[in-house]
């Protein structure tokens, strides 16, 4: 019974998925379409049309396999090992420069919303 559960449940995130990228063409999103399923899952979920038990089976196995989808990642790394040890100094420091950015804009973003949310309390 345990598989048929993972089935539908990993079903019902591919049809997400599916509905999404379908979404993105037919009116030409700029994000991508695996986004706009998402979001529109999540949308369903905190409104309570679909209860959360009907993906958890699925998107904890889903979540078990995710190191198994970023070995053609590190293939592709070895197999264009000469470009990074060329230039592999100059990515690491885009990679660390741009993380540092984000985490700065992030924070600062975090702050405005909880002073604001601050002030709506107080009021």
């Amino acid at each position: 019974m345990k598989i048929v559960k993972l089935l539908f449940q990993t079903g019902l995130l591919f049809i997400f998925y599916y509905i999404g990228e379908w979404l993105q063409q037919t009116l030409n999103f700029m994000i991508p379409g695996s986004v706009v399923g998402m979001l529109l899952l999540f949308a369903l979920l905190v409104i309570g049309i679909i209860p959360p038990t009907w993906v958890n089976v699925g998107s904890n196995f889903l979540l078990g396999i995710l190191p198994l989808l970023f070995v053609p990642v590190c293939v592709g790394i070895m197999k264009y090992g000469n470009l990074f040890s060329l230039k592999g100094a100059i990515i690491i420091a885009v990679i660390f420069i741009s993380t540092l950015m984000t985490l700065a804009i992030t924070g600062a973003i975090s702050e405005v919303a909880a002073r604001k949310q601050e002030g709506r309390i107080h009021e």
